[in-house]
């Protein structure tokens, strides 16, 4: 019995689609400080979801508002119309109280996006 090897390219073979992340930066305030702490918060998620070969860059969403008005945050709500839409699977944030001041607000919109498949 004759064996006959046949040649297979791993992207053939196996093939993972990426996840799709985003980032959500905010600052309460436009001082010089603070938008420098957005500069650089923005550049280390670029940075972090680039070198990730699984991942897929899916926005970074940057705010200058408080976390208790929320009509004021259009990138915020943009990042959620995104998620609605399954256009993100991953959300890469300082700290969740980046999503709102108040406690049950943001535990909802958490709440929500676990049930559509978001990870934060």
């Amino acid at each position: 019995m004759e064996i006959i090897e046949i040649p297979v390219k791993p992207k053939e073979f196996f093939s993972i689609p990426k996840l799709k992340v985003a980032a959500y930066c905010r600052v309460s305030k436009n001082t010089e400080e603070l938008l420098n702490s957005l500069d650089i918060q923005k550049q280390h998620y670029e940075s972090l979801i680039t070198s990730n070969p699984f991942w897929e860059n899916a926005g970074i969403f940057t705010d200058i508002a408080s976390g208790r008005n929320m009509k004021a945050r259009s990138d915020f709500q943009k990042m959620l119309k995104a998620c609605h839409k399954g256009k993100i699977n991953i959300i890469l944030t300082k700290s969740v109280s980046r999503f709102g001041r108040n406690t049950l607000d943001a535990l909802k919109i958490l709440d929500k996006l676990r049930e559509l498949g978001i990870d934060v």
